[in-house]
């Protein structure tokens, strides 16, 4: 069983609050966030940094409430309230709740089917710890 903590993700700064999502596994003494270790792999490994800033960007628009289009900012088909921020060559997936948006992991597009299986992965594994945490009455992530 996972356990979950919802760490604010400091890149972006509004209105409407932006996290990100950390997973302490069984048996690992660390927690694991997926989105920074997207963005470690990309500075290190790509040429991309500038569409990691732009991602960023992205985010940062919608959390100052303007308008972003949807060749950036889209609301993902056939998943309830998850969104997915993109650039030409990278993809963010989020989720919606009442916290705000919740960074759960990210891949480059040509992964873009393994990161939104991932995605649901993760998401369900989160969701079923935030609702057994609230059916004992704990403090939720």
């Amino acid at each position: 069983m996972s356990k979950f903590v919802l760490e604010d993700l400091n890149d972006v700064n509004g209105d409407v609050e932006f996290f990100k999502l950390l997973e302490e596994k069984v048996g690992l003494k660390h927690k694991v966030c997926y989105w920074n270790d997207f963005c470690k792999e990309i500075e290190d490994k790509t040429n991309w940094g500038g569409e990691l800033e732009a991602l960023k960007a992205v985010m940062d628009d919608v959390a100052n409430g303007q308008i972003v289009g949807k060749k950036w900012w889209r609301k993902y088909k056939g998943l309830e309230d998850t969104y997915e921020a993109k650039t030409d060559n990278l993809r963010a997936y989020l989720l919606k709740d009442e916290n705000g948006y919740i960074i759960i992991n990210a891949s480059k597009k040509s992964d873009q089917d393994k990161g939104i299986n991932k995605y649901r992965s993760i998401t369900k594994r989160y969701l079923i710890e935030k609702q057994n945490a609230k059916r004992k009455n704990i403090k939720q992530p």
